[in-house]
């Protein structure tokens, strides 16, 4: 057992003032939840924007009926009693009576399998009828099998009115296209995340601030393959020349 817990691990990320809403990729997150989709993967390379994304849904969901919880996973977590520590004092923070008996059984001296330990915290979770929505972030970071196996029973048993979220780098080995073939998950890849021409426009106005032609516009998109932080870098390339237009120019050979 971990002695004490990092607070910070349990702060939703706050929303940015100039960030760039992605309004179809929300969309998208918000019906599989109104679906009643088991899990949401979001999954691609680092910098595609991942983090970003699922903390702007989770501040929207603010509004509506489901309560969400928050936590950034480290390395440090593949070590089971820390990743459960973590786990169940982030729901805690929800909802204090959530898996106290849970979390009575990890600080006995010798903690029962996490399987048992999983089947207490999911019959908490189905004595109350409020919807919960379960973000996990850096999911990639867990290499621990038994992790693994645990929450992929987790995700089997879990009730109707719980959903869980992972961001994450590679894809977790959990039965994917049998929750595709039951129709049970919302993928966004990085296909999904790359931003369009419209975003790339709106992301320029936004941060530089610039009013980009459609030409630059076209040419941005492509030479960052829509990726957020070349985007990025070039928004801070533009704000650091001594003429834009000349850079702009390069961009355009």
């Amino acid at each position: 057992m971990i002695s004490r817990l990092l607070e910070t691990r349990f702060h939703l990320p706050v929303r940015r003032v100039n960030a760039v809403s992605r309004p179809r990729l929300l969309g998208k997150l918000h019906h599989g939840l109104a679906e009643g989709h088991k899990l949401t993967l979001i999954s691609a390379p680092a910098g595609y924007g991942k983090t970003a994304l699922i903390a702007e849904w989770l501040h929207e969901l603010a509004d509506r009926p489901h309560q969400t919880v928050w936590l950034v996973l480290e390395p440090a977590d593949n070590d089971p009693p820390c990743f459960w520590s973590y786990l169940l004092a982030a729901l805690r923070r929800a909802r204090a009576n959530l898996g106290v008996q849970a979390w009575s059984m990890l600080q006995l001296p010798h903690p029962p399998p996490p399987e048992t330990l999983v089947a207490e915290l999911i019959g908490e979770l189905a004595a109350d009828p409020a919807p919960l929505l379960l973000a996990l972030d850096d999911y990639h970071v867990i290499e621990n099998a038994r992790i693994h196996q645990a929450l992929e029973y987790f995700l089997d048993h879990q009730p109707p009115q719980v959903h869980l979220a992972l961001t994450t780098r590679v894809d977790p080995p959990f039965p994917l296209a049998r929750l595709r073939a039951r129709n049970q998950i919302t993928e966004v890849r990085l296909h999904d995340l790359r931003f369009t021409s419209t975003e790339v426009g709106q992301f320029f106005r936004q941060t530089a601030p610039l009013e980009l032609s459609a030409e630059a516009v076209t040419v941005l998109e492509e030479r960052t393959e829509g990726w957020a932080v070349g985007l990025q870098l070039a928004a801070l390339a533009l704000q650091r020349v001594a003429n834009r237009d000349d850079f702009m120019q390069t961009l355009l050979l």
